[in-house]
């Protein structure tokens, strides 16, 4: 019995011994305190809160986005510089980012336009229009530099581009004696059109980082349409006979002879006297030039804030990216 009682003895002394050595070891390998057990360095977070530790950046963010800008006309109104003369214009809109480069943009634009042959290569032709159109557009935007940083530290200008597909309301009006006239209804060539037009936007801009939540951007984009009615010219006069010549129809269509009559008796016997000019004012049947679409550039200034920003966990899964994210919080 004294010797079972030994050897009692003996294994009990050898179980604590071992029970201690595993303890020991474990203790090794176990994090204490703001010390690594990968690196034995003090880092400034705690080791249970590493498996949570997360970073924001670009991906799925969503943004708000407005600003103001100027928008200028192109199509048979105007030539070369004639069409710089700018319009004011309104966006609202919203984004949401893809992945490192892509974002999609959805906005609503308010766009003015005007255009007049006065001052033009066709000043005798004497028309003018005015419109205030409503454009929605869905756009793909591609940035130059990627967005695969931490979102407060993004790059402070980022370049891109973009494209994409819209409509436009399509409603072009004219002026007659103080009043303004809708001129799609009016059918002054003689055709119907939509009052709903496609759009192809494409352009470029750059964006300035104001804050973490607020970016500044110049955006530059022309809107390419499938319609040449938004000026309302587009082919040849048409047939007045049998209309009024007292209606709104009949002047608005024709406005050679209003301007041929608001010169003076010399411009009139001059002109009368040029053959050439004599068929520009009288017989031309040419209203517009068919060949080319109309279209419209918009130059914008727009805020853009953040309102949400999905947060995404480091990969901690092997020992390299463990280093990693050791190693970056090491230098924080």
């Amino acid at each position: 019995m004294k010797g079972l009682k030994h050897i009692n003895i003996y294994f009990c002394f050898i179980f604590m011994a071992f029970m201690s050595m595993t303890y020991s070891a474990y203790a090794q390998q176990k994090p204490r305190g703001n010390v690594s057990a990968i690196t034995g360095q003090k880092f400034k977070m705690k080791a249970k809160k590493l498996q949570k530790r997360k970073q924001i950046n670009y991906i799925n963010s969503i943004k708000l986005v407005a600003g103001l800008g100027t928008s200028n006309y192109f199509g048979d109104l105007c030539d070369g510089f004639d069409c710089a003369i700018p319009r004011p214009n309104m966006v609202v809109g919203v984004e949401y980012r893809l992945d490192e480069s892509i974002t999609l943009r959805a906005e609503l634009n308010w766009v003015q336009l005007a255009g007049s042959d006065k001052g033009g290569d066709v000043y005798y032709r004497n028309l003018s229009f005015r419109a205030n159109n409503f454009e929605l557009s869905g756009v793909v935007q591609y940035d130059i530099f990627e967005y695969n940083k931490m979102y407060r530290r993004r790059h402070l200008l980022s370049p891109y581009v973009f494209a994409g597909v819209g409509i436009t309301s399509n409603n072009p009006q004219a002026e007659l004696d103080g009043e303004w006239y809708s001129l799609r209804k009016l059918q002054t060539e003689g055709n119907s059109y939509s009052p709903i037009s496609f759009v192809l936007p494409y352009g470029a801009g750059v964006k300035l980082k104001i804050n973490p939540m607020l970016n500044l951007t110049f955006e530059a984009g022309y809107r390419w349409s499938f319609t040449d009615y938004l000026d309302d010219v587009s082919g040849d006069y048409k047939d007045l006979n049998g209309v009024d010549k007292d209606s709104p129809e009949f002047k608005l269509t024709d406005r050679r002879k209003e301007y041929f009559l608001s010169l003076d008796k010399q411009e009139q016997l001059a002109i009368d006297a040029d053959p050439g000019l004599r068929y520009n004012f009288k017989g031309e049947k040419q209203r517009g030039n068919s060949d080319n679409n109309d279209g419209y550039f918009l130059f914008q200034i727009k805020g853009e804030y953040t309102l949400k920003v999905t947060k995404q966990h480091y990969n901690i899964n092997s020992n390299v990216n463990r280093f990693r994210v050791i190693k970056s919080i090491k230098k924080r």
